[in-house]
């Protein structure tokens, strides 16, 4: 049995598409590319996939990762080219590594992210500023929801 993670971005083809259909996404890719996937055991198998942080709906990432359990040894450079060929719109694959079977899982490891937002209004670098200033010392930001509202 064989461990690889996979880092690889999420681009704009695939911003409006939820972290479960990513993961159905990843799941038909690796079927496709004929990558001898390990199921788990019951009543309904499903490829043992790992991703390590889901992002919200409209965002996009140039640092995702996700770890794929193989049946059988395979060679990164093998798994990267087959992958690549058969690539979803929106899943850029940047590289692959293999891992030890024992090494804790992705979510454990992550300590920190980065994010850069874009800012769609002409604001001076002072004004935006004072925006964000007078935004983070409010005592209380609510916002609705559905009919809720919430802190």
């Amino acid at each position: 049995m064989t461990r690889l993670r996979i880092r690889y971005a999420k681009t704009e083809a695939l911003r409006y598409t939820s972290n479960l259909d990513v993961q159905r996404v990843w799941e038909r890719m690796l079927r496709r590319a004929r990558l001898p996937l390990t199921y788990s055991q019951g009543f309904h198998p499903q490829p043992k996939l790992n991703l390590a942080c889901p992002l919200p709906l409209g965002i996009t990432s140039q640092a995702e990762v996700i770890d794929v359990w193989l049946d059988e040894d395979c060679a990164p450079e093998d798994v990267f080219q087959r992958l690549h060929r058969t690539a979803a719109p929106g899943i850029d694959i940047q590289g692959i590594d293999c891992v030890a079977m024992e090494e804790t899982s992705i979510q454990n490891r992550i300590v920190a992210a980065r994010y850069q937002a874009q800012i769609l209004v002409d604001l001076t670098p002072s004004e935006l500023v004072a925006r964000v200033k007078n935004f983070l010392e409010q005592p209380s930001i609510l916002r609705e929801r559905r009919g809720k509202i919430y802190d």
